[in-house]
């Protein structure tokens, strides 16, 4: 774990003690500016407090008189543009580097006037042409991320991702880790907004590692974690994006770290608790994030809470307070004359509009911003916007068009795994499986073992054909089982081409992944063969959709899904519910760790499962029955040993049952569970049980 060191460094101190200020001053003058070109302001702050005290009686040099005015927490537009011209007009070609940082930074933390941007990203551009073999690869890192900076919230998300990609090399080149964990954050952060968000799980996972170390500082730390709990946002996981935002929030200095870390550290911590609806909470983190932006009229930053504000009041079911907030966030960003900025509130303005059933309003908004969104590189909003057109549609009772604008969402995000951003994961499974309805679940053939070709993905994958299985050396082309695994992650039934090339083959051209394709599928046919050695007809091609032929084909995970997508609008048979669940022998596909989507799928089922137990436990407990239930509460107890709601669901059926000492026994597991891996005590519904079990607490 990373722990920050405020205090001199050894040979600062000594040479303090000694009074010898020129060495002082000269050392600090080299080191200081490797801090700013790293970031690291707490760092610079400490080293040069003692100066503060004597900088009246002493002739400090203009390095150190810079680094002064560059490590406040607002620091002065005007007086870095003077130390700019004096760095310049010197040859100080280090300095100068940092003094156009410095502006940028200035330019950032403000929030305000990013017009002003231009001048400076040309002095980059500039300085890095002419002065490149005189720069130190540190400085150029240094450059390079504030060259992305301006693009990232200025100008082009797309640009600042290539030029973040560049920064990289230099800061590896320094052997900067600090800047290569701001690479993470920064990349990760706009690939995010892109929607390739397997590469955003990349980069941000081979970060993890450096982000701990002792010489990563604080605030670049920072900017990291709050991006990867963006990330961890974005993708449903909310309960671990808030644990990450907490003990971000609670680090030493945090409160003192310029504007754009502690908006970014606390503004996505509102997001994170608007998941699981804690409105109080909600409301003091915006009061507190108010008292700093609105004094300092910093309308980038506003804009961002706002839209943080506004998502959350749409989560928590107040579409007229998201719309309002929706509104703000895009007025204080044209306020900030970032190009950028406006993008992200559009999309939930819209998505405002369409809760209050302003449809046409929704719709007409939505399609205004859909080329800006894709132009600007904005995929994941543009991808969501397609999922509101859609739930617009499928309202509105038109469904073939609701189907068309899903199909267009998919098509946008690489890994085929949705993101409807600002709404909760319900409705996206729900709108999914109402304009594409699965076969009924009284129809769904549960006994898979009775099929001709039997397929079991929960575990390791098996295919059976008869009496025969076919094993791995069979398989020909590594695609070619990946593309069996695309077609049962996505329901086995009308798979586009397009999503399947994308998934299969996503850097590659279109011809030449549309023919990687037709092999993959061609090979895949041939996999099984009747007795006589001819092909059996189990893929099926029509009009560019590929589907598995479920007469003959039973899939254990589509079966799977399909009930559970179904079971729970009618109470479903009690003893039909437990055979589906017995299909969940393990976890989907447990060992492949081969493709994003597929480990996506494998939580989604994950998630199922662990629904369907709860559910079932309700029913047992109605009906006396908890033998059976405790059988599947405790196996989903080790799918997933985090979630309070199974302990729970086990306490009260052993309570039931006259058992308070198993009752006792799943508490004590449950806190010791919760303790090692989040560091915090059960939650009050656990400690109610408990103290109805008879334990004092």
């Amino acid at each position: 774990m990373y722990r920050a060191s405020f205090q001199l460094k050894e040979k600062y101190e000594r040479l303090l003690k000694e009074n010898r200020l020129d060495l002082y001053l000269k050392e600090l003058s080299e080191e200081g500016l490797n801090w700013w070109f790293e970031m690291d302001t707490p760092s610079l702050r400490i080293h040069l407090e003692p100066l503060k005290i004597l900088s009246a009686s002493l002739n400090l040099p203009p390095r150190i008189a810079f680094l002064l005015e560059a490590s406040k927490q607002t620091i002065p537009y005007e007086q870095m543009r003077k130390y700019y011209r004096l760095f310049s007009d010197s040859g100080d070609t280090e300095a100068e580097a940092a003094a156009i940082g410095a502006v940028v930074a200035s330019i950032w933390d403000s929030g305000r006037q990013f017009s002003r941007y231009r001048e400076w990203k040309k002095k980059i551009e500039d300085v890095l042409k002419s002065k490149d073999s005189i720069l130190s690869p540190l400085a150029r890192a240094s450059l390079m991320g504030f060259k992305g900076l301006i693009e990232l919230t200025g100008e082009d998300i797309k640009s600042a991702y290539q030029t973040y990609v560049k920064q990289r090399t230099f800061a590896e080149m320094a052997n900067s880790h600090s800047l290569m964990v701001y690479f993470a954050a920064a990349g990760s952060y706009s690939l995010i907004w892109m929607g390739r968000l397997p590469e955003a799980e990349m980069v941000i996972k081979d970060a993890e590692v450096l982000s701990d170390s002792p010489d990563v500082n604080i605030a670049v730390r920072t900017y990291f974690q709050t991006t990867r709990a963006l990330y961890y946002y974005v993708i449903g996981e909310g309960l671990k994006a808030e644990s990450i935002l907490k003990e971000t929030v609670s680090m030493p200095f945090f409160d003192d770290l310029p504007p754009p870390a502690y908006f970014l550290g606390y503004g996505h911590l509102l997001l994170a608790l608007a998941r699981r609806g804690d409105t109080s909470e909600i409301e003091q983190l915006a009061r507190k994030l108010r008292e700093r932006a609105v004094p300092e009229n910093n309308y980038f930053h506003l804009s961002y809470l706002h839209y943080n504000l506004g998502s959350a009041y749409l989560l928590l079911g107040d579409p007229q307070r998201a719309l309002v907030h929706a509104n703000e966030s895009m007025e204080r960003a044209e306020l900030s004359e970032s190009s950028i900025s406006p993008n992200i509130s559009a999309l939930l303005f819209g998505q405002a509009l369409s809760e209050l059933e302003r449809f046409d309003e929704a719709m007409e908004h939505i399609r205004g911003w859909m080329l800006r969104w894709q132009s600007n590189g904005f995929y994941l909003l543009a991808s969501s916007g397609c999922l509101e057109m859609a739930n617009i549609y499928y309202r509105l009772g038109m469904i073939e068009r609701a189907r068309a604008y899903f199909e267009e969402a998919e098509r946008m995000i690489q890994g085929g795994n949705l993101i409807f951003l600002n709404r909760s994961r319900d409705l996206l499974s729900s709108l999914k499986r109402r304009i594409f309805p699965s076969t009924p679940c009284g129809e769904i053939v549960i006994d898979i073992n009775r099929t001709p070709i039997c397929i079991k993905t929960f575990g390791d994958l098996e295919i059976r054909v008869g009496d025969r299985v076919i094993y791995d050396r069979k398989w020909r082309g590594s695609r070619t089982k990946t593309l069996l695994k695309a077609l049962i992650v996505h329901g086995g039934t009308k798979v586009s081409y397009d999503l399947l090339k994308d998934l299969l083959w996503p850097e590659a051209d279109g011809d030449v992944a549309e023919n990687s394709l037709k092999v993959a599928i061609s090979r895949l046919r041939r996999m099984v063969s009747s007795g006589k050695g001819k092909p059996v007809q189990w893929i099926l091609v029509k009009q560019r959709k590929v589907s598995l032929a479920r007469s003959i084909c039973g899939v254990d995970s589509i079966v799977f899904k399909e009930y559970m997508d179904n079971a729970f609008k009618e109470e479903p048979d009690v003893a039909e519910l437990m055979k589906v669940l017995e299909l969940y022998q393990d976890d989907f596909l447990a060992r492949d760790q081969s493709e994003t989507w597929i480990i996506r799928h494998r939580e989604i089922l994950k998630e199922d499962f662990v629904r369907a137990v709860i559910y079932l436990s309700r029913i047992c407990s109605c009906d006396g029955n908890i033998t059976d239930a405790t059988r599947f509460l405790n196996r989903a107890i080790d799918k997933d040993p985090l979630n309070e709601e199974v302990y729970a669901a086990l306490m009260g059926l052993y309570l039931q049952g006259g058992f308070p000492t198993k009752a006792i026994k799943v508490y004590q597991q449950a806190k010791d569970v919760l303790r090692n891996e989040l560091d915090i005590a059960p939650g009050a519904r656990l400690q109610e049980l408990a103290r109805k079990a008879g334990l004092k607490i």
